[in-house]
């Protein structure tokens, strides 16, 4: 109960803000709690309040990813974000609300990875073909330029 009496005193604090109010510390739960019209947030009881941001805090503990790369690229006059996760599938669903949500994906989102995939793999597959040639060429002894060799293109 000490937890509890805790977040209601950080509301107390802070609900005189009007820019960011902490109720939980973490910005995720924060933001969330902050985008709650300020007359619903403030006739919370605080059971009700202590009850949401358990709940806010419960699904970010339950999300671990394998692998969770975040970062921005900056423009000149905009910054983009990057997010790639990759980790299995806790979430609670019914299996028809999993499969429509799978589907609303926009098309130009599924097609830019389908062009993004086909590209990198056709980067890929011509980098070891030529490899695969360079080392073939070597092995029969073929000497296309003479006196010249791979290595002596990379030093320069």
């Amino acid at each position: 109960m000490q937890i509890a009496k805790t977040r209601i005193e950080l509301k107390a604090q802070y609900s005189k803000d009007p820019i960011m109010t902490q109720y939980t510390g973490d910005p995720f739960s924060d933001n969330i709690i902050h985008e709650i019209p300020i007359e619903v947030r403030d006739s919370f009881s605080p059971t009700q309040m202590n009850a949401l941001i358990d709940a806010l805090r419960k699904e970010r503990l339950n999300a671990k990813h394998l692998i969770d790369a975040r970062f921005t690229i900056p423009l000149f006059f905009t910054r983009y974000y990057a997010v790639f996760l990759l980790g299995r599938d806790l979430r609670a669903h019914k299996k028809q609300t999993l499969v429509d949500r799978r589907s609303k994906g926009s098309l130009f989102s599924k097609m830019t990875l389908i062009t993004l995939l086909i590209v990198n793999g056709s980067i890929v597959l011509l980098l070891l073909s030529f490899f695969a040639a360079y080392l073939a060429k070597s092995m029969l002894g073929i000497d296309l330029f003479p006196d010249m060799h791979l290595w002596d293109f990379l030093i320069k």
